[in-house]
């Protein structure tokens, strides 16, 4: 019988469970249902715990979530960059980046024969000083 007690309106039959054949030595405690009440030894979960004040990260756990903060590119890295320039140097780095790295071919441009005794061709790479100072004409 489960539910109430033996005289009050709610008492209802348990259903059978495979686990009530063993004998009640061995029998292995019934699945927890529902929520744990309030003060109960299982609210160990970080959100249940009350805020306890301040205190410092190991420093390996410190280590460990700041090792990509100040890496070249990573948005720390960028912030402390951009803190130092002005609005102009920003500009033109934007200006920078968005202009083309290739210098695009000639309209008369033909693939030549090959010859041994001729000079490399240039390449048509630009890097980032040309491309600033390209900005900058």
């Amino acid at each position: 019988i489960a539910g109430g007690h033996a005289g009050l309106p709610c008492v209802r039959i348990r259903p059978w469970h495979p686990r009530d054949c063993l004998p009640e030595v061995v029998r292995p405690r019934p699945a927890p249902e529902g929520h744990p009440l309030p003060g109960a030894k299982n609210e160990t979960r970080p959100e249940y715990i009350a805020f306890s004040g301040t205190h410092n990260l190991p420093w390996t756990l410190a280590r460990a979530r700041s090792m990509g903060a100040l890496t070249k590119g990573s948005t720390v890295d960028k912030a402390l960059q951009t803190r130092k320039k002005t609005d102009f140097d920003v500009l033109v780095d934007i200006l920078v980046n968005a202009v083309r790295d290739q210098r695009p071919l000639d309209i008369r441009h033909f693939k030549q024969p090959y010859n041994a005794h001729r000079e490399a061709t240039t390449s048509t790479y630009l890097d980032t000083e040309k491309r600033r100072k390209k900005v900058l004409q």
